[in-house]
């Protein structure tokens, strides 16, 4: 049987930018260690040019953290930076989704961090379930 010309088209996959694969691979292993509000706040204090951490943030261990994600953000140049904390928004995003959606199924500690990243930003939902959650 011949296929009709429909069927025949060359699949060509949609690929993400070199400057968003760049952003991934700043904002995974930021987004890993800092967690999107912190690095949200940090940014909005190097954007306001604040130099030091505020009084709330360094109750306890969190001060420390704070002020390495500040110093970890003022490494990426001025005009990345923005994009850099976008991927993170989608990162934590992705993340919200995909325990709601799995929440049913599998039951995990909400600071428990087992995701496995894409180049992309998106999850590698392949290598999740080789991940020690414990199922229903």
């Amino acid at each position: 049987m011949a296929a009709s010309a429909d069927e025949s088209r060359i699949f060509i996959p949609i690929l993400p930018s070199l400057s968003h694969l760049a952003a991934v691979r700043v904002a995974v292993p930021l987004f890993k260690e800092f967690g999107m509000e912190m690095l949200d706040k940090a940014f909005t204090d190097v954007q306001h040019g604040k130099p030091a951490a505020s009084n709330e943030a360094s109750k306890e261990d969190r001060g420390f953290n704070y002020n390495r994600a500040k110093e970890n953000l003022l490494l990426i140049p001025r005009h990345l930076r923005t994009n850099v904390l976008e991927v993170v928004h989608g990162m934590h995003w992705a993340v919200e989704v995909w325990r709601r959606e799995h929440s049913g199924i599998l039951k995990c500690k909400d600071g428990e961090d087992f995701f496995h990243w894409r180049s992309d930003g998106t999850i590698d939902t392949i290598k999740i379930p080789r991940h020690s959650c414990t199922t229903l």
